[in-house]
């Protein structure tokens, strides 16, 4: 399959007379999140049904600060493929009720309420709509905790594959030392600091959406003009979200270590799953994602070099290579269901990727483990 969207020098319009109309289609729907201490949650949906037999169901768990809108083309480009595409805005982002401490912060009683969430969200609106069909999950970013944490708490295995795109399985604390700041974390058990902002963090800012110069998301910048386009209205910016609470930064990272810590974590994890690594994240600590790989047996790893966080919006000639291997990986799981053989060159393989990355610029770096046993280098020119 071969997948070149040449899109961003006509975005703009593609935008607007395809994408947008085509997500204006979109079922819109509420469900009920979990309640806690009598807190009624109303969550947000929309859903892309196929018109004729479908491919499959996807669901997107979007990132921490997004919603569903940052991707309509995404559910564009999975509709077309022939999926049936469900997103929703977790608690407390986009237009789900209910925000904790008001609009200028982000905070949540438990992490793991997002988990609950999704898993209400699988059995109550995902499933009714076909649960004969194999079921996929993209999650970027916080989503990807979100959703390992659901798999490991309610031990749900009724996933066909798994995608994780920048997974936010370690903070990248950049030059502070991960030992400070999970110090810091626990100030989030004090009364009177837990809903206080943490060290750093700052009130809603459209300067963020408004000057790509600030942007560390993506190298597109038409992609983030386009989103920046439809946060800068007044009430979309109002419904942005703020900085996160001293209780927040300790729910989140006792959630990431969890994930490690929790030797439940890779015996119940036994999904086949596709890990996208961005060369230049500046949001997530890469190694934690090294390390998953290495526990998680049926994982493929592909590191594209140059790619920002946000890997889903970027570029063409990087954005191209990303979604025809998701498509690949889509086709391969449904065609051969969990008939899986471990390949053991992963380790050696590993071993060796620094010193090939060091050598190499403007390169994506493929590391393919299970589905082929040798690694690709591809370049873009």
């Amino acid at each position: 399959m071969s997948i070149k969207y040449n899109r961003e020098s006509n975005l703009i319009k593609i935008h607007n007379n395809l994408i947008e109309p085509f997500f204006k289609t979109g079922e819109i729907g509420y469900f009920k999140g979990i309640n806690y201490n009598n807190k009624q949650m109303i969550l947000r949906y929309i859903q892309f049904l196929q018109k004729n037999e479908s491919k499959g169901n996807i669901i997107i768990v979007h990132g921490f600060g997004e919603r569903i809108e940052k991707y309509k083309e995404l559910c564009f480009d999975l509709y077309n493929f022939g999926m049936n595409v469900f997103i929703y805005d977790q608690r407390g982002y986009g237009l789900s009720k209910f925000r904790k401490d008001g609009l200028d912060t982000i905070d949540v009683d438990r992490f793991r309420y997002y988990s609950d969430d999704l898993h209400s969200f699988i059995t109550n609106i995902v499933s009714e709509k076909g649960n004969d069909l194999p079921l996929f999950i993209f999650s970027h970013s916080m989503g990807s905790a979100v959703t390992i944490r659901m798999i490991i708490n309610h031990q749900f295995q009724k996933i066909c594959g798994l995608i994780l795109s920048s997974p936010l399985l370690k903070v990248n604390t950049k030059k502070i030392p991960y030992a400070v700041f999970k110090g810091t974390t626990f100030l989030g058990k004090v009364p009177k600091l837990k809903s206080q902002m943490y060290f750093g963090e700052k009130k809603q800012n459209f300067e963020y959406y408004k000057d790509y110069k600030l942007c560390d998301q993506t190298n597109s910048e038409k992609r983030w003009e386009i989103y920046k386009n439809f946060m800068g209205t007044n009430d979309n910016f109002m419904l942005a979200p703020g900085g996160v609470t001293f209780h927040f930064a300790y729910e989140l990272n006792s959630t990431l270590e969890s994930i490690f810590r929790d030797k439940m974590t890779f015996d119940n994890l036994s999904i086949p799953s596709l890990v996208f690594q961005a060369g230049q994240d500046s949001k997530v600590d890469n190694r934690a994602q090294d390390a998953f790989f290495l526990k998680q047996k049926q994982t493929q790893l592909i590191r594209i070099q140059d790619g920002r966080h946000s890997l889903y919006m970027e570029s063409d000639n990087i954005r191209s290579f990303y979604l025809e291997r998701i498509l690949n990986f889509i086709t391969y799981c449904r065609e051969n269901s969990r008939n899986y053989t471990t390949k053991q060159t992963w380790y050696i393989l590993l071993r060796i990727k620094k010193m090939i990355i060091s050598k190499l610029s403007n390169n994506v770096v493929e590391m393919t483990f299970i589905f082929q046993s040798e690694m690709h280098i591809l370049r873009y020119n």
